[in-house]
């Protein structure tokens, strides 16, 4: 009880961006496992309604977990661009790795959009044509799902890895 006790303790320590910091980190390994399940569904879902189901759960939730990442992800931002020299931008900026703000978090900001938008697409795709889309006729978008999934999951990876950089550096606190 006591090392239960000692757990509760240490999560109760972090001030409150680190939590909203380690909410977003759950989110985003949340995300990572629907992606897997979302993709390895890809080629079973127009095989059976059963696997068309689990397809459209496992994509809308991704969209959901997207959302709120993407949401989290506002939150945190606030102390990040706060202007105070304390501030982990003002801390990149007058480091002598300014690049890091300028060009890698930029690009991470720009780029963080696009998994919620491609996963949409294959939200709606999967809602709207799901139950038509057996037969070769539709294989086109199967395709348009399976490589907006997947490209998806690979800006996430660039997405995660940029932040790591940027984070590693200079972490919000």
């Amino acid at each position: 009880m006591t090392e239960f006790l000692e757990f509760i303790n240490g999560l109760l320590a972090y001030s409150t961006w680190e939590k909203f910091a380690n909410l977003h980190g759950i989110f985003a390994t949340l995300g990572l496992i629907l992606f897997g399940v979302a993709l390895a569904l890809t080629p079973f879902y127009s095989k059976a309604k059963k696997y068309l189901s689990w397809f459209r759960t496992a994509v809308t939730l991704l969209f959901v977990d997207l959302f709120f990442l993407t949401l989290n992800g506002f939150l945190i931002y606030q102390p990040y661009r706060a202007g105070l020299p304390t501030s982990p931008r003002s801390i990149i900026l007058a480091s002598d790795r300014p690049w890091l703000h300028q060009i890698v978090f930029e690009h991470k900001e720009f780029l963080a959009f696009a998994p919620l938008l491609l996963v949409g697409v294959a939200v709606f795709m999967a809602w709207y044509f799901g139950d038509s889309i057996k037969g070769s006729r539709f294989n086109g978008l199967k395709k348009v799902i399976f490589w907006s999934l997947l490209s998806a999951l690979i800006f996430t990876f660039v997405i995660a890895g940029e932040a790591v950089l940027v984070t590693k550096f200079a972490p919000v606190s």
